[in-house]
């Protein structure tokens, strides 16, 4: 993202960091609406909300094209993305076995940490051949495929310590 701010859309450090602080209120925006919803939801249901959300969090960068769009993209993106990562979150605290919720937690954590790098690695090498254009498709699309792994979740039934 920096670098198509940057050498594309001609952004200035500063304007990049307002729009990285717009994303950060986004968080605190998301994190607020994840406390409320999130309880009505079951598990099944916020894992096909995450979905869906993600989809279109991605698909929202299609339209991340000057100031005023990137504010607007940066805030909704950065809402439903921290929804979306609590929800993973709550979903394997739930299902984790009993005493091992850190083992689980820093495992998931690992996991993740070594897909945002890895991602970020294929992105750049994808944005470079492909352009940022396509690469909002494929992520969107990569994101949309998760919806085929749904039947492979099963959430064991078992009583969690008040």
């Amino acid at each position: 993202m920096y670098y198509y701010e940057k050498d594309l859309l001609r952004f200035s450090d500063k304007l990049i960091g307002y729009i990285d602080t717009v994303g950060s209120v986004g968080f605190l925006v998301g994190t607020i609406l994840y406390g409320t919803i999130s309880k009505n939801l079951s598990q099944v249901a916020l894992l096909r909300a995450i979905i869906i959300s993600g989809v279109i969090s991605n698909l929202l960068y299609w339209f991340f094209k000057d100031v005023a769009t990137a504010l607007a993209v940066s805030a909704a993106a950065s809402t439903i993305s921290v929804v979306s990562f609590l929800g993973i979150l709550t979903i394997a605290a739930k299902i984790c076995p009993r005493y091992a919720e850190g083992t689980v937690f820093a495992v998931l954590m690992s996991v993740s940490n070594a897909g945002t790098q890895i991602g970020s690695v294929i992105g750049g090498v994808l944005y470079e051949n492909v352009g940022y254009s396509v690469l909002v498709i494929i992520s969107a699309a990569f994101t949309a495929c998760m919806w085929f792994f749904l039947p492979l979740a099963r959430f064991p039934l078992r009583p969690r310590d008040g």
